[in-house]
């Protein structure tokens, strides 16, 4: 994913977007330093803690319209943040968000030259109706199953 400041100007061209529990829950812990043009994107969240993590990080925070409420530069290692109003934090690379202020609004891309991330389909009609109890009609079948039921 690639994060740009209102302006146009990259922030980050590598970051993630932590979407899972488990994902916001270790955040940085124990990985290497951020490189620069490297961030994460902990959304919901309002504060972070830097205990475990390997190097200092700038911190962003932004609130659900994606606009920075206040920026915390090269937080090191062992500290506590959050703002009150924080709907998602951003973490960089220490020194990458010296050009970010309050707010300023942020843009978050994805990057093409990865392939887009599967999502999950939908189940058919006759599944949902059917809740699989049952064998389902003769019409569904290939769409359940592409194999034959035996």
């Amino acid at each position: 994913m690639t994060v740009r400041d209102g302006r146009g100007n990259m922030v980050a061209d590598r970051a993630v977007f932590a979407r899972r529990f488990g994902q916001r829950l270790l955040g940085r812990m124990g990985s290497p330093e951020l490189r620069p043009g490297e961030g994460l994107l902990l959304k919901p969240c309002a504060s972070v803690h830097t205990c475990f993590c390997r190097g200092a990080m700038d911190l962003v925070f932004l609130d659900d319209a994606d606009r920075v409420l206040e920026v915390a530069a090269a937080v090191r290692p062992w500290r506590f943040r959050g703002h009150r109003r924080a709907a998602a934090v951003l973490e960089l690379a220490p020194g990458a968000a010296a050009g970010l202020v309050a707010g300023e609004p942020l843009r978050f891309g994805h990057d093409r030259s990865q392939p887009p991330r599967r999502t999950a389909q939908a189940a058919p009609a006759c599944a949902v109706e059917s809740g699989f109890r049952r064998r389902p009609s003769p019409a569904c079948r290939a769409v359940l199953n592409p194999t034959p039921w035996t």
